[in-house]
This record gives C-alpha cells, structure tokens and sequence, in this order.
C-alpha cells in the first residue's frame, strides 16, 4: 500500500472536463459521459486500457486545478468508472484480467477518510458486498456461489468475480471485475494461468428480471435489453451498495462483522492449491478467517497449519 499526502481540489468544470478528456485519452477510447445513477457519480467510458487508471488520472488531475467554470461538477467522496470494454485490465500481482464486451469492468473510487473498517478487511467487506447481486440472479437448483479468499466469488468451482484494491494518496480503488455475459478462457500454466471461469449467464434465472434503473436515471446510451445493459445494472446495484457502507462513517463496520459474514460464504470444505509464497502448489484447508483478514489454513496430510498474509489461492 502506498500513501503520498498531496494537496487537492475537488471540482470539475466544463472547461477542465473538455481538458480532463484530453488527459485521459491515454488510458481511454472516446470522451466521458458522466452522470447519476442511484445516487452515484458515474464517469462512462467505451474503452479503457482499464477502469483503474481512468480512476487515478480523474483524481490526479483534480489536484491544482486552477479555473473553475461557474459551473462546477463536483467530485464525489465515492465515484464509479465504469467502461464497456477494457483492453488491459490488471488483476492480483499484476496478472492480466481478460476483457470481454458485455461483462462488467468497474472502479469505485473512495477517499481514504470514508471507508468504514480496517484497510486490510476492504477485500472481505467488497465480496460480501457484490456476492448477493451475483447469487441473486442463479437458477433455483444452480450451482453454489462462494466467496474465496481474499477477494474472489465462485459459481460452483469457478470464477465469475474478482476485486482489486489499491490506495494512492488519500483515495482507495476498488477494482472489480465481473463475467455477466462471457466466460473468458483461461490459461493453463504461465502467469496468467488461473482457476477455470465461467459467467452469469449461463447460470441465470431466466424467471427473474434484474432491477433497472429508474426511468429519470437510466442510461440513454445504452439499449435496455442490451448486453451492456445488463452490466451497467448490476455496475449501479453494486456501486449504491458500496457508497451506502462508506456513508457510515469511521470505525462503523465492525471487523468481526466483516469475518464472520465473509466466512458464512466462503468455501472451508475443500483442499485449495496454494499459487504463491513458501508453501506454493501446496494444497491447503482454509480453518478460519482471523480478525486481521489473515487466513489461518492446515497443509494436506499434514497436522501443520500457516497465516495466509499476501499468499493467493487457485
């Protein structure tokens, strides 16, 4: 985690939007749309090298800005980019996230002094937070949804949704990625081998209709019965989500709240393939969640047990 204290204004006018887009272009295809959706300030863009670095240079270029338009477009404490495709997104330890129209690829940018808990329990609290969207829409006899440890959700024995947290300065970036539509192939071996994934789609509840977006709010960009759609829904769901837990205010989310309903969901009945640190191709059962957000597991055939700090699972 890296923290670098700057001075910052938060304001954008319709000059230093026009300036803001130019800025941008690096890390994105096509202008800004920025607009409300359930109350949460949404910056919408068609392609991004990823939603992350759209985030960061937002916030970076809010610093010093010097002419303000009468005009003003405030940056919220809690922001949402949001990107129909982003061709260089980024997962743990830098692996690629493989990016495919109609999934979902968000930030949901924070300022450090509005998140709720401990910084080492974001991960947990955001998969408890997006799991419920994800499960709610799976056929009645469907496959389990999980969460696993630290920051990914399961259908079954495969991925659908993963989330990426990075804190620069006094803002949190909360990176999560979702397959809606589209199940990307993963590699097998090299390093962006990773766990078989699949997508909602081809688990969902075809009887159920997920909640639009309210009439004076809805996207007039975007079809209603598009695929997009379908991920800018569920983007809005989980975005409102996230800005109702950071309105809580500090210390408000107790960490054993977080463990114990991040425990409720994750798997612990089966041996996971350790992919990084001492113990690495090790197969371990995860015994319990600590207070810290460490994860406590016992190695396969083994009486031994290990704190999980910055080790990640298959």
């Amino acid at each position: 985690m890296n923290f670098i204290i700057s001075q910052r204004f938060i304001g954008f006018t319709k000059r230093s939007i026009s300036k803001m887009n130019a800025q941008l272009h690096s890390v994105s295809n096509g202008p800004c749309s920025i607009k409300t959706l359930k109350g949460t300030q949404f910056f919408q863009y068609n392609e991004v090298t990823s939603t992350q670095d759209c985030a960061k240079k937002i916030v970076s270029y809010t610093s010093g800005l010097q002419e303000i338009d009468s005009k003003e477009i405030p940056l919220d404490d809690v922001f949402a980019v949001i990107a129909s495709l982003q061709n260089a997104g980024r997962g743990s330890r830098g692996r690629n996230w493989t990016g495919v129209t109609g999934n979902l690829f968000m930030t949901i940018a924070m300022k450090l002094n509005t998140i709720p808990c401990p910084l080492t329990l974001i991960p947990l609290r955001v998969g408890t937070l997006v799991s419920p969207h994800i499960r709610s829409q799976i056929a009645p006899g469907g496959p389990n949804t999980y969460l696993k440890w630290p920051n990914d959700i399961l259908i079954g024995n495969e991925k659908v949704s993963g989330t990426l947290i990075e804190i620069e300065n006094d803002w949190v970036f909360i990176g999560i990625g979702c397959n809606v539509e589209h199940a990307p192939m993963m590699p097998i071996d090299g390093p962006d081998a990773g766990r078989p994934a699949t997508c909602i789609a081809l688990h969902k509840n075809k009887t159920i209709q997920i909640p639009s977006i309210t009439n004076n709010e809805k996207d007039p960009d975007s079809n209603s019965n598009s695929n997009q759609s379908n991920a800018l829904i569920l983007a809005t769901a989980i975005a409102s989500d996230l800005r109702s837990w950071a309105s809580g205010g500090k210390n408000s989310d107790l960490a054993e709240n977080i463990v114990s309903n991040f425990t409720y969901e994750m798997n612990n009945n089966s041996y996971q393939k350790l992919r990084s640190g001492d113990y690495m191709n090790k197969n371990v059962l995860p015994i319990r969640v600590n207070i810290d957000g460490t994860l406590q597991v016992r190695l396969e055939n083994t009486d031994e047990e290990t704190t999980l700090i910055a080790d990640y699972l298959w």
